[in-house]
């Protein structure tokens, strides 16, 4: 299934060369498809006279007007698809939803989202967070006529979108941030960064609205051990904050940050382990992106250990139980935990009834995916 609808690991135009094959022994026109995103890579796959047509699919779900964008000279505004299966293939096809797409709020929403109403009353807002939810509310505000700064504490954009970009196969994230950054430039919002939004700069900068996107914080259980020099915490080791040496490292945790800090970390002179207390990892990835996983995993050599959950960590490793209560100590250098996130709402509940009109949206309202976040940036700049 991973070649049939391919996950976001797979090369851009991949699949061209069996239609290039088959043009050779027929006298009809060949129509090439296989994950082409950009007009670029379109127009040199057609130079070359490799196929005569060429057909998108989850491209235009992404962006419906992705040929009048690259027949206008617009590239840089097409929304590219990366392949994460999340909107079309996990939610309509696994679970028989409604069409989605996670990078566009209105792919199968166009009755309620297709008309971009101009406010008849152009009023400051405040966005406090610069992730997919905070630039998506930010740039939806723009476009209705508000005027918008959004505030970032970090001194780049992108939030967790940064992280979910650094594992192995994973670059494609990379073309959402870069997109949703060209529309804050495009668009002629304000931006700070490096700066950490308190109640009393908000009420210096006297906002109409307050929009809290401060996404979320690694949850850290307690357990003993936790605070050991030996625990890192996986977004620290993604953002390149916290090193990990040779020798075994143990991963508390088995969803998909779990999983992919396992595989950004394997390499022949460490051996990394998975422990996960459900029965299986990854469970919270959408199908096709996990088979492509745990396929990569398996070649890794990663060991995986299900059904187990993390009693204590002490100098010699980690302690585990099962569900029987048996005991067992599986030896780690290091320690990276992986066990997930809470919303970060300190913000939020410190502006509550201080300002005019306040909203918490994304990963600071409840924890998901970019397209929960998209989705309610989206949402709740419609209704400013």
């Amino acid at each position: 299934m991973p070649t049939m609808i391919e996950p976001m690991s797979y090369e851009e135009g991949w699949k061209i060369y069996l239609a290039e094959e088959i043009k050779k022994v027929v006298k009809i026109p060949v129509i090439g498809v296989g994950v082409i995103r950009t007009p670029a890579i379109a127009e040199r796959i057609l130079k070359e006279g490799r196929v005569d047509f060429l057909a998108l699919g989850r491209a235009l779900l992404a962006d419906p007007y992705w040929p009048n964008k690259a027949k206008e000279g617009r590239a840089d505004e097409i929304i590219r698809c990366i392949s994460c299966n999340i909107g079309c293939i996990g939610e309509r096809i696994f679970r028989g939803l409604h069409i989605r797409c996670a990078l566009n709020p209105i792919t199968g929403r166009e009755r309620e989202f297709g008309t971009l109403v101009r406010t008849a009353k152009r009023r400051k807002v405040l966005i406090v967070g610069g992730g997919p939810a905070g630039m998506e509310a930010g740039r939806i505000a723009k476009m209705r006529g508000h005027q918008v700064t959004l505030v970032e504490k970090n001194k780049v954009l992108g939030g967790q979108l940064r992280l979910a970009a650094v594992p192995p196969g994973k670059d494609k994230m990379n073309w959402y941030t870069e997109y949703l950054m060209r529309e804050m430039e495009r668009l002629k919002i304000k931006v700070q960064l490096n700066r950490q939004v308190t109640p009393a700069y908000v009420q210096e900068l006297k906002p109409d609205v307050v929009v809290v996107a401060t996404g979320a914080t690694p949850w850290v259980p307690d357990i003993p051990g936790i605070q050991s020099s030996k625990v890192v915490r996986a977004w620290d080791v993604l953002e390149r904050k916290k090193k990990v040496g040779g020798g075994s490292v143990v991963v508390a945790g088995g969803g998909t940050v779990g999983c992919e800090t396992a595989l950004f970390l394997a390499f022949p002179k460490r051996k990394v382990t998975i422990v996960e207390m459900l029965e299986s990892i990854a469970l919270d990835m959408e199908p096709i992106n996990r088979m492509d996983l745990l396929a990569k995993i398996q070649e890794a050599g990663i060991g995986v250990l299900v059904r187990k959950t993390v009693k204590e960590i002490n100098e010699e490793g980690v302690l585990v139980i099962d569900e029987g209560g048996k005991e067992e100590l599986i030896h780690a250098d290091q320690v990276v935990l992986a066990m997930g996130v809470k919303p970060d709402d300190v913000l939020y509940r410190k502006l509550a009834g201080k300002v005019p009109e306040l909203h918490v949206i994304g990963d600071s309202c409840r924890v998901g995916k970019i397209m929960e976040a998209a989705y309610d940036g989206s949402r709740v700049a419609r209704l400013i």
